[in-house]
């Protein structure tokens, strides 16, 4: 897939939520669009190259999805993990994760990652508008995501 202006795109996304990069990859500056050739399907296909590529050169990392770890808790063990939306969820967190700078890091293989996001795309949006999509991005489903500081290393989430 080829994806223009990459550096820009990652640049003017770094440091905000994960749906600033979807959104960004369609961006314009005073040179003009920077993806103009992609419609909407091309733009999710960029937004999940993109992910892969910088999760693979570790440009990111991904929290797991708030979704994926009630999943993957176990109902016998009773330890208070967090809440979601004011109710109390338990079990012990075994969801694959790694720490990396005080941040609990999502730790599976990439490409199970991006099979994850595509798997919990909302299906029925055809519009980078539809309110779907943003439900979708500050859902419980979508993982969020951890920017590398490219001069010094620091994580930098918002």
């Amino acid at each position: 897939m080829i994806v223009q202006n990459e550096n820009k795109v990652f640049d003017v996304s770094f440091g905000q939520w994960i749906n600033a990069l979807f959104f960004n990859i369609t961006a314009s500056d005073e040179t003009g669009p920077w993806n103009a050739h992609l419609d909407f399907e091309g733009q999710k296909e960029a937004f999940f190259h993109l992910l892969q590529k910088w999760l693979a050169e570790k440009k990111i990392h991904l929290l797991p999805p708030t979704e994926y770890v009630i999943w993957n808790c176990p109902e016998k063990e009773k330890s208070f993990l967090f809440s979601v939306r004011g109710e109390p969820q338990y079990g012990s967190f075994s969801v694959p994760t790694k720490k990396i700078k005080g941040y609990t890091i999502w730790s599976i293989p990439h490409e199970e990652m991006i099979l994850y996001i595509r798997d919990h795309w909302p299906k029925d949006v055809t519009d980078e508008n539809d309110l779907k999509l943003i439900d979708f991005f500050y859902g419980s489903y979508c993982p969020n995501i951890i920017w590398v500081d490219s001069e010094n290393g620091n994580l930098v989430a918002s």
